[in-house]
């Protein structure tokens, strides 16, 4: 398909369906991002969240809220089941985007921002 074969699709769907072609080429884009990991989909976004949550609670715990960053660590650290560990790495890569986590390699450790997010979470702040 060319991009005249698309612009021809959606000008006929347009007409047909009486949508404004910005609103299909949107939904478009929107599938696209899916497909390709783009955007994940609501459910996956809420497990993220949630894994980002237990990776603060459970570094927190340990001592210098530090623990090894080996896989095999982290999936008995984060009692992580088969899914979880599917985007753990998304939510720690989040984390560490969101100045919360730091990941030199070895280890994976709460920032003090880090801390001070499950501090006032938790009322301790």
């Amino acid at each position: 398909m060319t991009i005249e074969d698309l612009n021809k699709t959606i000008e006929n769907i347009s007409k047909n369906q009486k949508i404004e072609k910005g609103v299909i080429i949107d939904d478009i884009i929107d599938i696209l991002k899916i497909k390709y990991g783009e955007i994940l989909l609501e459910k996956e976004k809420e497990l993220v969240f949630e894994l980002k949550n237990k990776i603060i609670t459970r570094l927190y715990s340990f001592d210098d809220h530090s623990i090894p960053a080996n896989h095999a660590s982290k999936k008995e650290i984060y009692k992580a089941d088969r899914l979880d560990m599917n985007f753990l790495e998304k939510a720690e890569n989040e984390l560490v985007a969101e100045g919360l986590l730091e990941n030199d390699g070895q280890n994976l450790r709460l920032t003090n921002s880090g801390v001070l997010k499950y501090k006032s979470f938790y009322g301790e702040v």
